[in-house]
């Protein structure tokens, strides 16, 4: 797997930190379970149930339920994408202010059925999260990176007027 080099650069303290506490070389299955605790698992995660998205004068509309560890969000917005009509959404439910910074997918395998990983990094409230997901699609997996990053920054989108950004 290749990472774009603002990820690298956001990643490799992790692995210093991990190889200088275990006082050997660092593997690549190592490296991987690194990133996934670092950018793909979270504690409270966020979910998209399902979504429909339609594409008209060259503008994208998102709707999306969204399902949190207390109940469901329902989000819609539209965008010149189906990510920026998807943090559109979403801040429309905030008091915090995503932007996003920088993203990038690949494939994780070599053929058309492979999974798809998708890379964020997002701006929120002046803070910089970087996160990552992953799907059977590259829509799904921006859209869980998305929320991997709102999820690991502790922003709470069930409650829009009182919506925080918690440090995590």
């Amino acid at each position: 797997m290749i990472l774009p080099r603002w990820l690298q650069v956001d990643f490799s303290p992790h692995v210093q930190k991990f190889a200088e506490q275990s006082e050997t070389e660092v593997s690549t299955a190592q490296i991987w379970k690194i990133f996934q605790h670092t950018y793909i698992d979270v504690d409270k995660p966020i979910s998209v149930e399902s979504y429909q998205a339609s594409r008209a004068k060259g503008s994208d509309q998102l709707s999306a339920m969204l399902v949190t560890e207390t109940g469901r969000v329902e989000i819609s917005s539209a965008g010149k994408g189906i990510l920026d009509a998807f943090v559109s959404a979403i801040n429309s439910k905030l008091d915090s202010r995503l932007v996003l910074v920088d993203y990038s997918e690949h494939t994780l395998g070599d053929n058309e059925q492979s999974e798809a990983m998708a890379n964020v990094q997002l701006n929120i409230d002046g803070s910089r999260f970087c996160r990552a997901g992953c799907s059977e699609d590259i829509v799904g997996a921006s859209l869980r990176a998305v929320l991997n990053a709102v999820a690991r920054a502790g922003v709470n989108i069930e409650n829009a007027t009182t919506a925080q950004l918690k440090a995590v």
